[in-house]
């Protein structure tokens, strides 16, 4: 695992039009996954960046890490960082580890008040404008979300039927994130995909 960091008063990411990211004062990394990394190797990198002493102290000496100045921290994906160039003029990638696809599996957030359906429908932008191929939702507040998301965003109205279609469609190569309220019962189907996991290949 690669990691290229810069040091940034301010720092922010968008696509097309929408940030999906931003921090203050900190450190902006772009860091490639290779083939046979790990999460221990994210890990790993994730204490290192955390401990670097890359910041002045009072002093003006590099003596202080992110943590220590409050800073924030920048994660964004550049495969490039992989490339070898000494085979000729045209760079190789096959370094890199391969891209998965990545859906969000999304429940009602509760907690989010009086704006709830306009926040879950940003969250649907969010999770477009991210690269996100599929957003599976759950409850009425998210159906604002599938509505946003656009083509492969889905709505359900049961935990089974969700449930359901996560198995049926689920293959190789994809990751999958699952978030919603405590009162959404996101657990439910977190158990359904752990219990197919052991049964099938295509889920890790």
């Amino acid at each position: 695992m690669i990691g290229l960091l810069q040091r940034v008063r301010e720092a922010r990411v968008d696509v097309e039009g929408a940030t999906i990211g931003r921090i203050g004062a900190g450190l902006l990394v772009l860091v490639c996954a290779e083939r046979g990394d790990t999460a221990a190797e994210a890990d790993r990198l994730l204490a290192k960046l955390l401990k670097l002493r890359v910041f002045s102290d009072a002093a003006g000496k590099m003596n202080q890490s992110v943590q220590d100045v409050g800073g924030g921290l920048l994660v964004v994906s550049q495969f490039t960082l992989a490339a070898d160039t000494r085979g000729g003029n045209r760079p190789s990638f096959t370094q890199a580890a391969a891209p998965e696809e990545g859906w969000l599996v999304l429940g009602d957030m509760r907690e989010l008040g009086p704006d709830a359906e306009a926040l879950h429908a940003q969250a649907g932008l969010r999770a477009r404008a991210a690269g996100l191929k599929r957003l599976y939702a759950l409850g009425p507040l998210s159906a604002a979300a599938a509505v946003a998301f656009g083509e492969g965003g889905r709505h359900f109205a049961t935990h089974d039927a969700l449930s359901k279609a996560l198995q049926d469609e689920l293959h190789a190569g994809v990751r999958c994130l699952v978030k919603g309220s405590r009162g959404s019962a996101m657990d439910l189907i977190v158990k359904a995909l752990l219990a197919q996991g052991e049964e099938s290949p295509h889920v890790v």
